[in-house]
C-alpha cells in the first residue's frame, strides 16, 4: 500500500505524529487534511518554506511511522 493510502488507513495515530513532527501545522489543518496525503503536502508547502526537500522528509518520515504500526 502506498503512504497516501496508509496515511487515510491510519489518519486518527497519524494526526498525533504529524503534530509532533511539524508542529507549525494547525488544528484545523489538521482537521482539513482527514488523511489526505496531497492536502497534507499543500499545508506543509504553505506552512515550511524548505519544499521539496521538507516534502521528501515527510514522505520518509510518515513511512517509517506507518511502517511501525503495521
Amino acid at each position: 500500500m502506498t503512504t497516501p493510502n496508509r496515511l487515510q488507513t491510519h489518519w486518527n495515530e497519524a494526526k498525533t505524529f504529524i503534530k509532533k513532527e511539524w508542529p507549525k501545522i494547525s488544528d484545523t489543518a489538521l482537521h482539513r487534511i482527514n488523511g489526505d496525503f496531497d492536502t497534507f503536502l499543500k499545508y506543509l508547502k504553505e506552512t515550511y518554506n524548505n519544499f521539496p526537500l521538507e516534502e521528501a522528509r515527510a514522505r520518509d518520515k510518515l513511512q517509517r511511522f506507518l511502517n511501525a504500526l503495521e
